[in-house]
């Protein structure tokens, strides 16, 4: 899963435990073991280039954190709460020179859609801000690059008050 580098700290701490991420065509959830609360996130698009159809995200599945597309998985130490790009650093905490640093990865613990402007203060708390405003600011900060905002913003020139997509609520925590 993709953090900006800046959450990654947040993660560690126990401070962001949740990600919001905008619903792509094609994306809708199942529940195999709907007793068991197992559910999966399917991505099941389809055009004339390419045929793709799997599991998106899945609740109790882990995911390596990286701080972009195609970039490496980010480590870090799991007594300092360190974190870097490469586990060859070694911050002196481990007494075994072998054992410098470990995957950060993070488990799924829930995943439902709702809209975007929906968001409770003390889920934009989970996401790692101040509160809702900022929550949502930093949202769009972070997706203008997408096809639904750079559509948004063609047509109405700004970001107008009722912009609110659906978005898959991701819960997770750091894999121990």
């Amino acid at each position: 899963m993709n953090f900006n580098v800046e959450f990654v700290e947040k993660i560690l701490s126990g401070e962001k435990t949740q990600t919001r991420r905008l619903v792509k065509e094609g994306e809708y959830e199942i529940n195999l073991f709907p007793s068991n609360k197992i559910g999966q996130v399917i991505k099941a698009r389809k055009n004339n280039v390419k045929k793709y159809s799997g599991v998106k995200w899945q609740i109790g599945k882990d995911y390596a954190v990286q701080s972009g597309r195609g970039k490496k998985g980010l480590w870090y130490c799991p007594k300092c709460k360190l974190n870097y790009e490469d586990n060859a650093f070694n911050c002196g905490c481990t007494p075994h020179p072998y054992i410098k640093s470990i995957p950060l990865r993070v488990v799924i613990k829930n995943i439902r859609k709702e809209r975007l402007l929906d968001i409770s203060e003390e889920d934009a708390k989970r996401e790692g801000y101040r509160n809702k405003d900022d929550f949502v600011d930093g949202f769009v900060l972070i997706n203008k690059g997408r096809p639904i905002y750079e559509n948004l913003t063609k047509v109405f020139g700004h970001i107008v008050s009722y912009w609110n997509p659906s978005v898959w609520a991701i819960e997770f925590e750091v894999k121990k």
